[in-house]
This record gives structure tokens, sequence and C-alpha cells, in this order.
């Protein structure tokens, strides 16, 4: 799972939160490059 901010691509996100569902997960997370605070959402992959 790659983790990366959609704004910068920078690597270096800080996730503040992750919301587990059935079939995906949704994570806030902050960017330490870009101080862009955002959600992503996260399909699990078979």
């Amino acid at each position: 799972m790659s983790k990366k901010c959609y704004g910068c691509d920078s690597t270096n996100i800080y996730i503040e939160e992750e919301v587990f569902e059935e079939d995906y997960i949704i994570q806030l997370y902050i960017c330490d490059n870009c101080e862009v605070s955002g959600t992503r959402l996260e399909y699990y992959t078979d």
C-alpha cells in the first residue's frame, strides 16, 4: 500500500486516522511537505 500525498506526491505523510470498512480503508493524513491534510480511500487488493 503506497502512502503518498495526492497534492505533491510526497511520501512524507503522517496518517492521522484510519477507518476500516469491509472493502476499503479511509485514511486521514497530513503531508509534511506541502502541509495539506486530506483523505485517502484505499481499497483492499486480493
